[in-house]
């Protein structure tokens, strides 16, 4: 469990950008339990359920503080605008709205590097 923590909280911070809002995770949780439960038929049994729903919450609690932490580091009116810069004024003010979160950064692009070259790991 440990090693997809930080899986899961990259998936949960990439969720920001697509506008997912932290009271959508009951939303997909809930349809999760109903699509497996369709899925197993007679197989669904209680201690299924409840493995799932122990599961699916273990998810949520990883991804939804990421998600909520990366919809704080969206662009928002307050941010600068980046229009019309030069490479090194591009280079300097994106620098400035990524290194506050630079940890989380880091392990995104590490996951991304194994993504593209497993063999790296």
């Amino acid at each position: 469990v440990q090693s997809l923590i930080p899986v899961l909280q990259a998936l949960g911070g990439r969720h920001a950008k697509y506008g997912v809002q932290p009271e959508h995770f009951a939303v997909v949780g809930e349809a999760l339990l109903w699509t497996l439960e369709q899925g197993l038929g007679e197989l669904w049994t209680e201690s299924v359920k409840e493995a799932w729903t122990k599961t699916y919450g273990t998810v949520q609690k990883v991804m939804e503080p990421a998600l909520v932490e990366a919809q704080q580091m969206l662009p928002s009116p307050g941010k600068p605008n980046l229009t019309g810069k030069s490479p090194i004024e591009l280079v300097q003010e994106t620098w400035k709205l990524v290194e506050p979160d630079l940890d989380s950064h880091g392990i995104k692009m590490f996951m991304k590097i194994f993504e593209i070259a497993p063999p790296a790991l």
